[in-house]
């Protein structure tokens, strides 16, 4: 399927999306990482077509290729505990040939992480830099819940959801959905639902229970 779509809609930001999400799963490092360059090349052409500035930024960075990006390193450093390992000795030998070629390809990229750059700290610099995005910031609390961090943590990076700008219902059923997976207690989970409910009144998933 993956191949079927990079060959008929190679253009197209969401094959390459979808192409990372699937090798991700697979721990296929380098189509994981050949998928998100490829993603890359296409966002910034979207970026630079879309405002005057012809270098886009680390800050514009489209918020699946962000936690697609923190994935891959997090299994490159092999700071992923729950996935299994390389499943034979091919696998094995090639590993530090496949860190080597990351390392390198990462090097050349501002959208990754620095070598001596905590992912923690990178998710957090993402966070910093994308401050009034809804669908940024549910990134980079799926992000921190990821690296091991708290439910609290987590819902504090999603952040005050009416102070955020240009917040669409799609965006905020996304985020509720996110948040509906963290081990919050009845009363947050529904004084969020109400609060959403106050912003999109039609929207079902936020309507109060019936009496």
């Amino acid at each position: 399927m993956v191949q079927q779509l990079q060959k008929y809609a190679p253009n197209d930001l969401e094959t390459h999306l979808c192409a990372a999400k699937v090798y991700s799963r697979k721990n296929k490092h380098l189509l994981h990482l050949q998928a998100i360059k490829r993603a890359l090349i296409i966002h910034q052409k979207q970026n630079s077509n879309s405002r005057t500035s012809d270098h886009p930024t680390p800050t514009t960075i489209h918020p699946e290729l962000h936690s697609s990006i923190v994935s891959l390193t997090k299994a490159i450093r092999g700071q992923d505990q729950d996935k299994p390992g390389p499943a034979d000795k091919e696998s094995k030998a090639l590993a530090p040939l496949i860190k080597k070629i990351f390392t390198l390809e990462a090097e050349q990229m501002d959208a990754f992480p620095k070598s001596n750059q905590t992912l923690l700290n990178f998710n957090d610099a993402f966070l910093d830099s994308n401050q009034n995005s809804l669908p940024h910031r549910t990134a980079a609390a799926r992000v921190r819940v990821s690296l091991g961090a708290s439910s609290s943590d987590a819902l504090e990076a999603i952040g005050t959801l009416e102070r955020l700008q240009n917040v669409t219902v799609t965006d905020a059923l996304e985020a509720y959905k996110f948040i509906n997976t963290l081990n919050l207690d009845e009363k947050q989970v529904t004084d969020i639902r109400t609060r959403l409910h106050a912003m999109f009144p039609l929207t079902p998933e936020f309507q109060p229970p019936a009496p």
